[in-house]
């Protein structure tokens, strides 16, 4: 509350929405006193939907929005077909929460996006509390990145990019749980997901794979995950790719290929809804330009981030609105500690967000922001490390001071501090 000596303005929404944090904050740092750490794997998901659910629903509308939100909230109730590339999983989904019982279809179809955003982020905690073993700044990254104007904007409007982020944090999980379990001494025989068998370690692999065929019958831009995926799997689970023989790796192959591809039969809902909307079949070349995206084709230019160095301008503009200098800062200091603590890891993320910086340099659209969700994710989970090191630093001097009692009242006000910058931020979105 010390905001308002450094603010004169009277606002109550801000004023309202500072109290709330504050309070919410409050029983974060109680429960992480009181709750044992292996009980914070739920705990932390429930603060996150007690966060953000409430947040999106004050700021969701009730009535029929504009441009492709619009369309979607035509098409979803009547399973329509929409623009290129189709959207057939969003659309099939959204249909579900069409049918519900209360408020306007606009809102249902809205509310579809506030689901999956928190499911998102609920996913993205898990990943940044398992790989950096602080709950506190796991569950502080998941909500901040909720509340940046660019996700904040997708979580309360019918458009397809909430689905995509949970594909995203989906499978920054998986690599979180591979990465984590591929660093033990002999991650072929110890059980992860609650296998006990020796190839209990295929299963997150295939289950990634699943993930991004999924997701491609979202947004196609889920390709871009693939090589952080293959990366991710070679450097947690090459001593086992080596060591099992090429009969196992062709079997494992082919589970990953099938887990990839079965997704990709959602497509054959355009056909089928084509010819019963219009009468007439679809035909091949019509369905592969609307898979495809063809009338969209004109705007990616894999040389611009070449040719055009205004490109870099416009990126860095967006990282920059969307996080701020101190936060970027932290992210970076995050890096380093993740370079330091698994380089893998850093390695993994790293590759993740070149490949939406690459495309973002590359593709002329007006709404660039909501392509570069996916890197803003992983900027989340580095933010997430980098108040984590500080943590750390913080605990190891005060133990060797031999001064344990204060790490706690210690540590909340390096939270607070670390925090105060992006809760501004969040006020005046």
């Amino acid at each position: 509350n010390l905001l308002y000596l450094f603010d004169p303005a009277v606002d109550l929404t801000t004023s309202r929405f500072v109290f709330a944090a504050s309070l919410w904050l409050t029983a974060v740092f109680l429960a992480r006193q009181l709750v044992s750490a292996r009980r914070w794997r739920w705990l932390g998901i429930l603060f996150i939907w007690l966060a953000l659910f409430p947040v999106y629903l004050l700021t969701m509308p009730n009535v029929v929005g504009r441009a492709d939100t619009f369309e979607f909230q035509v098409v979803i109730p009547q399973l329509g077909i929409a623009h290129p590339t189709g959207y057939p999983l969003y659309i099939l989904l959204g249909r579900l929460f069409a049918a519900l019982p209360v408020g306007s279809v606009a809102w249902r179809i809205n509310i579809a996006s506030a689901v999956f955003a928190t499911s998102a982020l609920s996913l993205l905690y898990l990943a940044g509390r398992r790989l950096w073993k602080e709950p506190i700044a796991a569950l502080l990254a998941a909500v901040l990145f909720g509340l940046t104007p660019t996700f904040w904007s997708q979580a309360v409007e019918a458009e397809v990019y909430a689905l995509h982020a949970l594909v995203t944090a989906g499978a920054l999980w998986l690599m979180a749980v591979m990465l984590d379990h591929g660093i033990e001494a002999d991650c072929c025989a110890t059980p992860v997901f609650g296998w006990p068998s020796s190839s209990g370690w295929q299963r997150p692999v295939w289950m990634l794979a699943l993930v991004i065929g999924l997701g491609l019958t979202n947004h196609l831009t889920s390709i871009i995950l693939i090589p952080a995926a293959v990366l991710a799997v070679w450097l947690a689970y090459g001593k086992c790719l080596r060591t099992q023989g090429w009969t196992a790796n062709g079997l494992l192959l082919l589970k990953v290929g099938l887990a990839i591809l079965l997704p990709l039969l959602l497509y054959a809902y355009l056909p089928l809804r084509w010819e019963a909307l219009h009468e007439e079949p679809m035909g091949w070349g019509r369905f592969v330009d609307w898979v495809i995206g063809g009338r969209f084709q004109g705007a990616l230019q894999l040389t611009a981030w070449l040719n055009d160095r205004t490109r870099y301008e416009i990126v860095w503009r967006l990282l920059l609105a969307e996080w701020g200098w101190f936060n970027l800062l932290l992210a970076l200091l995050g890096l380093i500690y993740a370079a330091v603590r698994n380089w893998r890891v850093a390695l993994v993320l790293l590759v993740t967000w070149a490949g939406y910086i690459f495309y973002a340099l590359n593709y002329h659209v007006p709404d660039l922001a909501v392509f570069l969700i996916p890197a803003y994710a992983v900027i989340a989970l580095l933010w997430g490390a980098g108040m984590a090191s500080i943590l750390a630093i913080i605990a190891s001097l005060l133990d060797r001071r031999g001064w344990t009692a204060y790490r706690f009242p210690l540590s909340a006000v390096i939270i607070l501090l670390l925090i105060l910058p992006a809760l501004g931020r969040v006020v005046r979105n």
